[in-house]
């Protein structure tokens, strides 16, 4: 059966970037009453795939919900069993203050209609967040590179046959079972899922991860190890992580202690790196007896103590 078919019960975040929309809150809501809790649902205006095929929209609202959470909502006590093992809340206080030690940030100045009505419909707010805005392009990540390209698509027409020869080559076309639940996966199989009145069929999972990108770290970090790689060594003239160690006649400098026969292929030190360029050691024989170079004993050296990369070093000529 074809996904696109079950539109209307498919929420737009499955297949919708929302480019349209510089923002987003995120809400986290606790049901203490249900006979409260229900109306108020019924009241939200969640997007579907129908309402939400290619027109930009002002304002999107998408839900997802717990085990614990929809347990609150039904009166079934077989809806838990429909819910494998790592989606129910089975961990220990203690365990899940281990697997997330830092609190979810907090935000004063949250949508506070949704609150209000969250609230007065017997719903807690456990956290959320600020109306978070960005003016980073949606086609580039916030690092600054392109996004998307390898995005794949979902086979929503059906015309797959997942887990069966003809189609076990690569493509850029997943089984719908990757995305959404009741479908075939990959490998032909279906997930486990609530099947109480196909409750969980055309859902997914949701993972909510609170997460901060240091975008001029990354770069800084970057630049330096790049300068490793380029010379072979580390700026206050260390050999490079993971190089083998071995004891050179001729020197004591342990920062002179290491060859290149466990890098053949340059995945430490790269080939084409200056210190392996001028003194290749025993890389063009890995035992280091009959090498044409080994009568090259002295490497190029650069002083300086400091270990942190320079913010900014002006171009030096020779």
């Amino acid at each position: 059966m074809a996904a696109n078919d079950k539109a209307a019960n498919i929420q737009a975040l499955a297949d919708r970037g929302f480019s349209s929309l510089t923002g987003a809150c995120y809400l986290l809501l606790r049901i203490k009453k249900r006979a409260l809790a229900k109306p108020w649902l019924r009241t939200l205006d969640i997007a579907s795939l129908t309402q939400a095929p290619t027109q930009h929209l002002p304002q999107v609202c998408q839900i997802a919900f717990t085990a614990a959470g929809l347990c609150a909502l039904s009166t079934k006590v077989t809806l838990r069993a429909g819910f494998d093992r790592q989606r129910t809340p089975l961990a220990s206080a203690r365990r899940r203050r281990r697997q997330c030690p830092c609190p979810l940030a907090q935000g004063h100045r949250l949508a506070q209609a949704t609150c209000s009505a969250a609230q007065a419909a017997s719903c807690m707010v456990i956290s959320g967040n600020t109306l978070t805005t960005t003016t980073t392009p949606l086609s580039r990540k916030p690092f600054g590179f392109a996004d998307s390209v390898s995005q794949p698509n979902y086979n929503w027409d059906g015309t797959l046959t997942p887990g069966g020869a003809r189609d076990r080559d690569y493509r850029n076309l997943l089984a719908m079972g990757e995305l959404l639940l009741g479908y075939p996966n990959e490998y032909g199989f279906i997930s486990d899922y609530p099947h109480a009145d196909e409750l969980g069929r055309n859902g997914s999972y949701l993972v909510y991860r609170q997460l901060a990108q240091d975008v001029a770290g990354f770069w800084q970090w970057l630049a330096c190890q790049a300068g490793d790689g380029m010379v072979g060594h580390m700026l206050d003239g260390a050999p490079l992580p993971g190089l083998e160690s071995a004891t050179i006649m001729g020197t004591d400098d342990p920062r002179n202690a290491f060859l290149f026969g466990e890098d053949r292929n340059g995945c430490v030190c790269p080939i084409g790196a200056h210190i392996r360029r001028v003194n290749p050691r025993s890389s063009d024989d890995p035992e280091g007896r009959h090498g044409f170079l080994r009568d090259l004993i002295s490497s190029v050296g650069f002083s300086g103590a400091s270990t942190a990369c320079p913010a900014a070093v002006a171009p030096t000529a020779l």
